[in-house]
């Protein structure tokens, strides 16, 4: 459902070379949400394996096109929701993802998602499941479900960006028992299309799934993550596989 009327005001900011502070007043905020944004990214995958000598066996790399558009508002559950559908090119077809956002002083929320995968999709925490089912997944591990194109609610919003960004400024997009941390580590500046953006770059740590996670973030939007996982006993039993490690780069090229 699209729902008109909605009144966003000007984006207020303070980013310069003197000051590591963007000071947010209005629901515009510090993130772009107009209607149409588009981001143009490449995604490169390096993917790398170990023997269980921790010997270099392989490397393989994938060079995929992703495109993000802010499509529409959404109303779900009462809450004006903003639509952001990321349609990611890989060999085996199209991966429709669909994350729902909202933006106030506070910061940048994240609703809910669903990510269309054909005949499987991965989502968050399922809205009509029971309260135990509930707790039994902290918000940001997934479950599997067997139906497409749905839309899976969070327990409550996760905040992605916390206003005002500032250096060393950090918050759990979760909670503090989820081991989920984001810190502005400092400022950057990235040139995409021939343009130079000032931004901050936010290191996520996570107890479980990542290595490292990095993001550059501006008034832009995000313009580069980057990132590192790793698995040990790839093959348990085989001792001709010890370990992977996947590396991932995600960097705008357009943006408009």
């Amino acid at each position: 459902m699209k729902v008109k009327g909605i009144l966003f005001g000007l984006i207020a900011f303070v980013l310069s070379a003197c000051s590591d502070e963007v000071k947010v007043e209005n629901m515009s905020g510090y993130y772009p949400m107009n209607i149409g944004t588009t981001w143009n990214y490449e995604y490169t995958s390096y993917f790398t394996t170990y023997d269980s000598a921790g010997k270099f066996q392989q490397l393989s790399h994938s060079v995929e096109q992703q495109t993000t558009v802010i499509t529409k508002d959404t109303v779900v559950n009462g809450i004006v929701l903003r639509q952001f559908v990321t349609t990611l090119a890989t060999l085996s077809g199209p991966v429709h993802e669909v994350f729902y956002y909202r933006q106030d002083t506070e910061g940048l929320k994240e609703y809910g998602y669903s990510v269309d995968r054909g005949s499987w999709t991965d989502v968050g925490i399922i809205d009509s499941t029971s309260q135990a089912v509930k707790q039994s997944f902290l918000p940001h591990q997934k479950a599997k479900t067997t139906t497409t194109n749905n839309l899976y609610m969070y327990p409550q919003p996760q905040l992605l960006f916390a206003y005002p960004l500032s250096v060393n400024s950090e918050w759990y997009p979760y909670s503090k028992e989820s081991g989920n941390r984001k810190q502005v580590v400092e400022k950057d500046t990235l040139q995409i299309g021939g343009k130079t953006y000032p931004c901050f770059k936010i290191e996520t740590t996570e107890t479980t799934e990542y290595e490292y996670y990095y993001e550059w973030v501006s008034t832009a939007g995000i313009l580069k993550i980057e990132s590192q996982t790793v698995m040990n006993d790839v093959n348990p039993g085989d001792s001709t596989y010890g370990q992977s490690k996947e590396h991932v780069v995600k960097i705008a090229k357009s943006l408009h």
